[in-house]
């Protein structure tokens, strides 16, 4: 487009005043607050309140998983969930439980 047909369409009080606005400033970007980082063996809070992972724990779990079918193959504490390596219906199962064995992963292995 051509500069005459620019100002024609702008105006010419326009386009100056255009021209004559100050370059905005940079703003720079409010500092955020480190996190807080938790030590590695400090219990795992669940949402009924503050709950360790236990292997009596564990064993609950592994109950509620028999409970649905499930033909458990191995089970460990993998903080900060309880790993199951699980069977159903001849197939292979991950599952990963919360402290109050509720089912957080559930994956074919």
């Amino acid at each position: 487009m051509k500069r005459s047909a620019l100002l024609a369409l702008v105006g010419s009080m326009g386009l100056l005043a255009a021209c004559n606005q100050p370059a905005p400033k940079a703003v720079a970007p409010a500092p955020q607050p480190a996190p807080a980082m938790a030590p590695a063996e400090a219990p795992v809070a669940a949402s009924g309140g503050a709950a360790q992972l236990t292997k009596e724990g564990l064993s609950a779990c592994a109950d509620v998983l028999r409970g649905q079918g499930f033909v458990i193959t191995e089970k460990e504490i993998d903080r900060p969930l309880y790993e199951f390596d699980v069977i159903k219906d001849n197939q292979e199962w991950k599952v990963k439980m919360s402290s109050d064995c509720e089912i957080v992963l559930q994956k074919l292995d």
